[in-house]
């Protein structure tokens, strides 16, 4: 019992010592408050995301309309699909202690992540075109298939 017991407090000893981080300041950008670190974060990604030449962002969209007048598909929506309402209760839905994507993104990264995370992916889905009418075309990279097994 003694041994077991010594074995837990090395193991614990070792474990705070590579995982437990204390009281550990953390600065970004000249920053150490937690949401003005966010409110940096989030003006670099809508910074990343908005256009850097709305001449070209003109012609590339009446380019885009023109062509899809003449499409045979799906019609598309005038209003978008994807409201942030609708992204953020299907974020707040998601089933968490799932696996990962291939990216290595789990709900819960997802459902504690900056607000505007919402409004960034109901954009995106709105402004993407869609081939055909469906959504965001899928990558097999990140469908788990699960193998069955047939018992004999």
């Amino acid at each position: 019992m003694h041994f077991s017991a010594n074995r837990a407090l090395l193991f614990w000893k070792c474990w705070k010592s590579k995982f437990d981080l204390g009281n550990k300041c953390t600065e970004v950008d000249g920053c150490v408050d937690v949401h003005d670190i966010a409110e940096k974060f989030a003006a670099y990604i809508e910074k990343c995301y908005s256009c850097n030449n709305v001449k070209q962002q003109t012609t590339l969209e009446s380019e885009y309309s023109r062509l899809r007048a003449n499409y045979a598909g799906f019609p598309t929506a005038n209003e978008p699909v994807f409201d942030t309402e609708l992204v953020s209760k299907i974020i707040c839905n998601l089933k968490l202690g799932k696996a990962a994507d291939i990216d290595g993104l789990t709900g819960e990264h997802l459902l504690h992540s900056h607000p505007i995370l919402h409004v960034i992916i109901s954009r995106l889905l709105c402004r993407r075109p869609r081939r055909g009418g469906g959504g965001i075309r899928r990558s097999s990279a990140s469908v788990v298939r699960p193998s069955v097994r047939l018992s004999v």
